[in-house]
């Protein structure tokens, strides 16, 4: 069984399962093209992928992004592949952040892609949604998944806005991730 896999992002190529990267983006067109490059890497390599969308990539926009961007998109999506989920039915179900339901959703998901037969499941999610409020609870989030996810056969990418981001919440971010990407054009 390969013990890594191809993240599709040219500057971090290939890394080992159970790697949790954030990526920063200053523009939407670097959210959708790093998106896509890491979604089309996971479809084409027999991957299961979750993606939780928000501003300023919502669910009825991002289709027909990937579908210009990734080959046989409908076939992914038809055969269910990938699952993509709007921000407030999967960290905010109930009206409020939860880790601990967050958690189980994931876990779901790794669960279903090894039942399914994929070769690893691949996540990112969105975090333009998250309030001052949300921040100190989904960086303690982030930590626990930073330190969970090596035991795990998943790869996760979490995208933060620059325009939202201070230089000490940027440095949190970093600090609660393997690896940091920045695409800004």
């Amino acid at each position: 069984m390969i013990d890594h896999c191809e993240t599709g992002i040219d500057c971090i190529g290939d890394v080992p399962w159970g790697t949790h990267v954030c990526g920063f983006y200053g523009t939407r067109r670097d959210l959708v093209d790093t998106l896509t490059n890491y979604f089309s890497a996971g479809l084409q390599n027999d991957e299961f992928c979750v993606l939780v969308t928000s501003d300023p990539l919502v669910v009825e926009d991002t289709r027909p992004e990937f579908r210009k961007a990734i080959p046989h998109f409908d076939r992914y999506l038809n055969d269910n592949q990938i699952e993509i989920w709007d921000y407030r039915d999967w960290y905010l179900r109930g009206g409020h952040f939860d880790a601990d339901r967050v958690f189980g959703q994931w876990a779901e998901k790794e669960k279903k892609a090894a039942d399914d037969g994929y070769k690893g499941f691949r996540a990112a999610g969105n975090t333009a949604w998250l309030t001052e409020k949300d921040w100190p609870d989904f960086m303690a989030y982030e930590a626990e998944v930073d330190r969970s996810f090596p035991s795990h056969r998943i790869l996760g990418l979490c995208t933060y806005y620059t325009e939202g981001c201070e230089a000490d919440s940027m440095f949190k971010v970093i600090r609660n991730h393997q690896l940091a990407l920045a695409c800004i054009s």
